[in-house]
């Protein structure tokens, strides 16, 4: 019997020895596959090259990018970067070339993106960085010199300004520290244009608008610093404050003014020390209540400030007066003073002028009670060295030394030695001559040729610094000595303090310091002189309500009361 033979368990069917066959053949053992190190390659096709968007005003450019990226493998993601950022996936479907597609915001300004492209083995490639500018049809505005936020040492500062507007430039508004505008005609596409910045203490502001032909508008801001300042002389008021720089430049400004006395023409009033318009060269220069008054180098008188009809001397009708202006005939002066309601001047030639309100008697115009609009003479004729305004009276010394006040007399601050209110000058009773004299709200103070203080008046709060707080009615009608063996040179006298300079340049004040305007670093008051925190040498004194100020010997403006309990500089110093 013949037939074929079982395959033997387990052995593999004859069509597949062919395949093994095949598998076994070679030279050796079978050789590993090579690692995947290509990159993709990835190309940006839109936008096709640096691109500078242009937009009207509002939200950042959304624009589309959009290109291809492609690998031996296959990609499996896409990702974008503005500026070197995190990356943003981009959504796409794995391939061996795919397609991409997004939307970026470009913000103002000039931006780089880059796309990458990965493949399964993490290998990265980038397309060739693209530049993406996004500008606004509104002009753009940029300070040229000097730098934003720079510190200058000088008065003014000639700020050099840049505008450009794809539509063509119009005009231009520039203002300085919150002052008025000042219209600037421009030109073209581009260009820039120069401005004069007068210089307050401490930060200023310059407000720049930029208008294109099509009237869209642009607005920027800024900041420049003033220090350095350096002041000879300085003057306390009521609510702002004057200084003198070594070179004769008046600089004012205010703590609540608003009437015109920081002198800065159209503008508002300055909170920081900012010169006063017109260039003027001064000798000297007076703080008021709500006025300013300040002696030329030629001796005329210019005042600026709150005038309503008479008060700064320039004739009936004047509100408000924001810059200098001359006051009088012509006539030169040597000093002057302001009270609250009236402004007295001391010609060259030794005559004295009032002006302004006259209630009480305070301009020394025999018979006249109403308000005089230009400086009028003193009755009397006397012959005056200096004066001094207070509140409701008016003190003056005449070339020999000798005092006399007129005014109100209800606390004795006339200082003739018997009650009596007088609208003509009345002598200071006693003997003695005076080199400096003070007028406050209620009491005089002077300083005697062998350099000791006097006081008389009202001493409610130890304001004669004669060792004793006299409560109720207590005044002296007559000249009392201050306690101590102090010698002085000058005087100043607030509402209820007074203060003297020794021959030593330390200041001593005494009274009232509820504000702290004796300062010593407290607020306790004192019927005797005390010196001054601080060890500072002053060459002059000013004293007004609860404040007082100081000008070194170093040329430093310090001042204290207010509740600040001891000299601190003012700003821009």
């Amino acid at each position: 019997m013949t037939g074929k033979l079982p395959a033997p368990r387990g052995a593999l069917p004859a069509a597949l020895l062919p395949l093994l066959l095949l598998a076994g053949c070679g030279d050796g053992p079978t050789a590993s596959r090579e690692p995947d190190t290509a990159a993709p390659s990835v190309a940006v096709t839109s936008p096709s090259a640096d691109t500078l968007y242009v937009s009207v005003l509002g939200p950042p450019a959304l624009r589309t990018v959009a290109g291809t990226a492609a690998d031996a493998v296959g990609v499996t993601r896409v990702t974008f970067q503005l500026d070197g950022g995190a990356e943003s996936e981009v959504a796409v479907a794995a391939g061996t070339t795919v397609s991409y597609s997004f939307q970026v915001q470009v913000p103002y300004g000039e931006h780089v993106l880059v796309v990458s492209a990965y493949d399964a083995a993490g290998n990265r490639g980038t397309s060739a960085p693209r530049r993406l500018r996004h500008e606004s049809t509104e002009p753009r505005i940029r300070l040229l010199d000097p730098a934003p936020g720079s510190t200058l040492a000088s008065d003014t500062v000639r700020a050099t300004i840049s505008a450009a507007a794809h539509m063509g430039l119009g005009r231009a508004r520039v203002r300085v520290n919150y002052g008025g505008y000042r219209d600037i005609p421009l030109s073209g596409d581009s260009t820039a244009f120069q401005v004069d910045v007068p210089l307050q203490g401490g930060e200023n502001g310059i407000d720049v608008e930029v208008f294109d032909r099509n009237g869209t508008r642009s607005w920027n801001f800024f900041r420049l610093y003033r220090g350095g300042l350096a002041f000879a002389a300085g003057s306390a008021g009521r609510g702002h404050t004057c200084a003198l720089t070594p070179a004769g430049a008046a600089y004012c400004w205010a703590s609540s003014g608003s009437y015109g006395e920081t002198g800065q023409g159209e503008g508002d009033d300055a909170r920081a020390a900012a010169p006063v318009v017109g260039g003027h060269v001064f000798r000297a220069v007076e703080a008021g209540v709500g006025q300013s008054c300040g002696i030329a180098a030629d001796g005329r008188l210019l005042c600026w400030g709150r005038g309503y009809s008479s008060r700064v001397g320039v004739g009936a009708g004047s509100y408000m007066v924001s810059r200098p202006v001359p006051v009088g005939d012509g006539t030169r002066f040597r000093g002057v003073t302001l009270g609250p309601l009236q402004i007295c001047a001391v010609s060259t030639d030794d005559r004295a002028y009032c002006w302004g309100a006259n209630p009480s008697g305070e301009l020394g115009i025999a018979g006249s009670a109403g308000e005089v609009a230009v400086p009028a003479p003193v009755a009397g004729g006397i012959a005056f060295r200096s004066l001094s305004a207070g509140t409701g009276y008016t003190c003056g010394l005449t070339p020999a030394g000798r005092a006399y006040c007129w005014g109100t007399d209800a606390s004795g601050q006339l200082g003739a030695g018997t009650a009596g209110a007088s609208r003509t000058p009345v002598p200071v009773a006693g003997e003695l001559a005076f080199r400096a004299i003070a007028a406050g709200a209620a009491h005089t103070c002077a300083v005697a040729l062998d350099g000791r203080a006097w006081c008389w008046g009202s001493n409610l709060l130890g304001e004669l610094g004669t060792g004793e707080f006299q409560q109720g009615s207590g005044f002296a009608r007559s000249p009392v000595a201050v306690r101590g063996d102090l010698r002085f040179t000058a005087v100043a006298v607030g509402a209820r303090h007074g203060c003297a300079l020794a021959e030593d340049g330390a200041a001593w004040c005494w009274g009232d310091n509820a504000e702290g305007q004796l300062g010593t670093g407290s607020t306790a008051a004192s019927p005797v002189p005390v010196r001054v925190a601080g060890g500072h040498a002053f060459r002059s004194l000013s004293a007004r309500d609860v404040r007082t100020c100081g000008t070194t010997t170093g040329d430093r403006l310090l001042c204290w009361g207010e509740r600040t309990l001891v000299p601190t500089p003012v700003a821009g110093q």
